[in-house]
């Protein structure tokens, strides 16, 4: 079953963004940690009951079996979105004992009717390799333009 997360979810969604970033294999010490909870906690209670956050659970055998999230972003308008409204697909996870079933296909699914619904016309991603193969399956392609990117500290 797939819902909505909400305020209530808090928690499990702190704990889910770091299950995803674990499966990243991000290295994370105890201040960045508790620096990551103090942001998480502040961004969740900030945009969960906005219109700019989509936080899916998928349960399964009375478990959180995965999540994915949609951020709806608003820029100056462009060819491929002529609206200013993009959205960006993260944080998908789906974890092993559940895996090879179809829910990361359903959750991304369910995000891009969420999209839809909210005429957002661009949805993009950042893809692992063996993510990749999937999201091409769901229609997504190779970036326009080289992403590029600074990291600022």
């Amino acid at each position: 079953m797939i819902r909505k997360a909400g305020i209530n979810d808090l928690e499990l969604l702190i704990k889910l963004r770091f299950d995803f970033l674990h499966s990243l294999n991000e290295r994370i010490g105890a201040e960045k940690r508790r620096l990551l909870t103090d942001g998480l906690t502040a961004y969740f209670r900030a945009y969960l009951h906005s219109a700019d956050l989509v936080a899916l659970l998928f349960e399964k055998e009375n478990t959180i079996a995965g999540t994915a999230f949609l951020i709806i972003s608003h820029k100056p308008p462009h060819p491929l979105f002529v609206n200013g409204k993009t959205g960006t697909i993260q944080n998908v996870l789906v974890y092993p004992p559940f895996r090879r079933q179809g829910i990361a296909t359903q959750l991304i699914n369910h995000l891009l009717r969420e999209a839809k619904a909210v005429n957002i016309s661009l949805v993009d991603l950042y893809a692992t390799p063996e993510g990749g193969i999937l999201y091409r399956k769901l229609g997504f392609n190779p970036p326009l333009y080289e992403n590029l990117r600074a990291i600022i500290e």
